[in-house]
């Protein structure tokens, strides 16, 4: 009986979580949707709302990357999803990602189980060429004018 016990177990924490779902993204620039690219200077106030299509059925967490020409950048903290799945992120990109020069770029959002978002730039782009399911991905451009 204890063996079938281990066995049951084991089987439990090998097996992967469920994917998780599409998610919808709303993005806006000082409150204002984007339809297109989301532009503005450095200190606007830029927000993205990521809504899941469905449960989740687990708790998930986002990482934020900006990717540039010349790299790709990541927020310092993971954000907490609520619990119905949908992530905020909200801030000025100067403040966000400090040095940030004025230019073209790509904000992208991760969300999934914790242990599955990339942790930096090879991993992204590895998910970026070949999603898994594990990670679902939101991207817009952004184009940031001088204050």
């Amino acid at each position: 009986m204890l063996a079938l016990g281990l066995t049951v177990g084991a089987v439990w924490w090998l097996a992967p979580p469920p994917e998780v779902p599409a998610y919808a993204a709303d993005w806006a620039v000082e409150g204002v949707p984007c339809a297109g690219p989301c532009e503005g200077p450095l200190t606007a106030s830029f927000s993205v709302v990521l809504r899941p299509a469905a449960s989740p059925g687990a708790p998930v967490a986002a990482r934020v990357y900006l990717v540039g020409a010349q790299a790709t950048r990541r927020y310092a903290a993971v954000l907490d999803a609520a619990p119905d799945g949908v992530v905020r992120f909200e801030g000025r990109p100067r403040e966000l990602f400090p040095g940030l020069e004025p230019g073209a770029y790509t904000l992208v959002v991760a969300v999934g189980r914790s242990r599955y978002l990339p942790l930096d730039a090879a991993e992204l782009a590895a998910l970026q060429a070949r999603p898994d399911g594990h990670v679902a991905l939101a991207q817009r451009a952004l184009v940031l004018r001088p204050e």
